[in-house]
């Protein structure tokens, strides 16, 4: 979609907004973590009020973002975050109501520190010809911070005393949080910092009212087809790949697999620097053949080798690679159907979509924990769920085809 608004070059700010997505990613697994000392019912009960949450709070958080300033809602949404980890540091303090600071720390960061859709947003404002491999670039937030969890569950941290907790699921995240504040702050700039988008007579709207119109245009982006089917197989990878990487997590055995999926995944975004000329429907219909490929060598090695652990490693390396071209590449379709400044409500709506697979993913990882089920069980889900995503993902391509027909007829 072309804009009269002249658009400035802001690719210098792609390293603060990467900062900004690792601090979410770290962040949330952060108070997952904490959330996992509870009983099993509990944990299902609190994260799933806090994915909820999320699912709910994100598209209008971003949505808003689209009439105020990237600038002024990231850093809300970075002291939000900041915030609920002050307070999930008094989980385990006695005689403090650890309770109250557990759920207060759950809902300041699950309504008001959805960081990553205002960053995708951001990102997709920049308008640059290579977009996609700036997506890559900036998902690779998740690798690194994955990588780090795997490194620190499977090597360091579990011969830790329990003691030494806050070092680990507290004070990284806070000090990322806190830089990633200051470099916004300081450094960040958004063509729109000083003026809202809708006009001059909006400005003396107040927020109420402000937050009406913008709910009112996100629910017009949830009546689009392409807006469902594209968030509908999204949802899809999504959950398909945190179900086999909780599961992954939660074994020390399995934790070097980790490392090498996310290895996969930063080979992957390397590749996608070389294929500027590819369309975005090639280098997904490429990734499927990738990620497929990927589950049948887990179950194929097999009959090779014993080894569970090289097993994983190999199939989910190309699990993984495939991954970091389906991502970048759909977020890549949406910028491209959406103008400057408006692309909030779409990476919203994205977004709640990745919480909802996370959600699905912890459901599964508790089940799979709680029955005992074997690893194959947990791939095979994986794999299911990833073939089932052909359907949305290959209805949402033929419809943008049929769109893009039509109106260059009209």
């Amino acid at each position: 979609m072309s804009t009269s608004v002249p658009i400035p070059s802001m690719k210098k700010f792609l390293p603060i907004l990467i900062l900004t997505i690792l601090s979410d990613v770290v962040s949330n697994n952060s108070i997952v973590e904490i959330i996992e000392n509870q009983n099993i019912f509990n944990v299902l009960a609190l994260i799933s009020i806090m994915l909820i949450l999320q699912i709910l709070t994100a598209p209008m958080q971003a949505s808003i973002s689209d009439y105020y300033c990237r600038k002024k809602s990231l850093i809300v949404a970075l002291l939000a975050s900041f915030i609920s980890l002050l307070c999930l540091m008094f989980v385990r303090s006695p005689g403090l109501f650890p309770i109250i600071f557990l759920l207060c720390g759950i809902l300041i960061n699950a309504c008001l520190g959805n960081i990553v859709p205002i960053s995708w947003s951001a990102l997709a404002d920049m308008q640059e010809k290579n977009l996609r491999f700036f997506f890559a670039l900036a998902t690779s937030a998740y690798a690194i911070g994955y990588m780090i969890l795997g490194v620190t569950k499977g090597v360091v941290f579990h011969k830790m005393p329990d003691t030494s907790w806050i070092w680990y699921d507290i004070v990284p995240p806070l000090i990322i949080a806190g830089v990633s504040i200051i470099l916004v702050w300081k450094f960040y700039r958004d063509p729109k910092d000083r003026k809202p988008n809708t006009g001059e007579q909006d400005q003396r709207l107040s927020f109420i009212k402000i937050a009406h119109l913008e709910f009112k245009a996100l629910w017009k982006e949830t009546e689009l087809a392409t807006t469902r089917l594209g968030t509908l197989a999204y949802f899809c990878w999504a959950s398909s790949q945190y179900i086999a990487l909780f599961v992954f997590l939660e074994s020390q055995e399995y934790s070097f697999s980790v490392i090498i999926m996310m290895v996969g995944y930063l080979v992957g975004v390397s590749i996608l620097g070389f294929c500027k000329k590819t369309s975005d429907e090639k280098i997904i219909r490429c990734a499927y053949v990738i990620t497929i490929i990927g589950f049948a060598l887990f179950f194929g090695l097999k009959l090779f080798t014993t080894n569970l652990s090289v097993v994983i490693s190999v199939s989910y390396f190309l699990y993984t690679l495939g991954n970091a071209f389906l991502s970048p590449s759909i977020f890549s379709l949406f910028s491209k159907e959406r103008g400057f400044h408006d692309q909030g409500k779409g990476f919203g709506i994205i977004v709640s979509a990745d919480s909802a697979g996370f959600l699905l993913a912890v459901i599964a990882a508790i089940v799979f924990k709680y029955f005992s089920l074997d690893i194959n069980y947990i791939v095979l889900v994986s794999a299911i769920i990833f073939i089932i995503s052909w359907i949305p993902y290959s209805i949402y391509e033929k419809t943008r085809k049929d769109i893009d027909r039509f109106l260059k007829k009209n």
